[in-house]
């Protein structure tokens, strides 16, 4: 098992919903063990820059 996988299924059972991360800095990884293993209760949020938006997130 990778790191990654291992991390995306920890956080899972700690019921984190969301993880925010700028496009680079070696965290692809992550980003695409969360598109595989998410299971629709880890979500990635890619940002463009490192200042977000947290309102848009409100539903």
């Amino acid at each position: 098992m990778k790191l990654s996988d291992a991390l995306v299924k920890a956080l899972i059972s700690l019921d984190v919903r969301y993880i925010f991360g700028v496009n680079g800095a070696n965290i692809e990884h992550i980003h695409d063990a969360i598109h595989r293993l998410g299971e629709g209760k880890l979500q990635s949020v890619m940002a463009k820059s490192q200042s977000l938006d947290f309102d848009a997130l409100q539903n």
